[in-house]
């Protein structure tokens, strides 16, 4: 009978001990099945337009290239898996590497620009790059200021820091390297982050429209 009664406690103790999940164990399956689409329709687009020129340059293989890229983004994608597993965002050290890869390309961009180390090539100025890396520091950087201001990013300040923090860096790139497709994409990355966590779609319905009208006429008269 005392083994009997001691049993619901018992059983009270053992769901104490269960760890509860945190917001943060939860994985976005979702997010990691979008990335692999994306990956794997951009190599079959990479496939599509260099298959002749590599079947002419690699004795036939017309699998060349492709079979390059989906190797190196093989790589890259077990890489991300175990990252994201393994590395908390929230970290300060995190924080402090994306602070220094944002503001880093920037460094490199100028030195692109006032430095012997850059060269032209098609017309833009490269080395290293260092454009491709202020598309990371975006994508690192921006969600650490988001996170930072909290709900204060309903404010209009809030959403022209953010925003400016990407204008500057597609600047940088048109303006030090050359490189206004880059440039392009660098405002649209700043622009989708700060719509995906703005909850007020009637602010961007009004701005965008002119935003893209002003930035047309821009790109035409320079």
């Amino acid at each position: 009978m005392a083994e009997k009664v001691n049993m619901p406690s018992q059983k009270k103790e053992k769901k104490k001990k269960r760890k509860k999940k945190l917001p943060s164990d939860f994985y976005d399956y979702n997010l990691l099945a979008c990335t692999i689409l994306l990956v794997s329709f951009g190599l079959i687009m990479l496939y599509s337009a260099s298959a002749y020129e590599a079947a002419s340059t690699f004795k036939g293989n017309d699998m060349y290239y492709f079979t390059h890229q989906a190797g190196l983004s093989a790589i890259v994608l077990v890489g991300i898996v175990i990252l994201s597993k393994f590395v908390d965002y929230h970290s300060v050290w995190f924080q402090r590497i994306a602070a220094l890869v944002y503001w880093g390309s920037l460094l490199l961009m100028a030195a692109v620009r006032f430095t012997p180390l850059g060269y032209e090539a098609y017309g833009a100025r490269r080395w290293l790059q260092p454009a491709e890396i202020g598309k990371l520091g975006l994508i690192l950087y921006l969600p650490y200021i988001i996170l930072k201001m909290g709900k204060n990013m309903r404010t209009i300040r809030a959403k022209a820091i953010v925003l400016g923090l990407g204008v500057l860096q597609a600047l940088a790139a048109w303006i030090l390297t050359d490189n206004l497709s880059t440039a392009i994409i660098l405002g649209l990355i700043a622009c989708v982050i700060l719509f995906l966590v703005d909850p007020e779609v009637k602010f961007y319905a009004r701005v965008i429209p002119g935003a893209a009208v002003i930035g047309v006429f821009a790109i035409i008269i320079l």
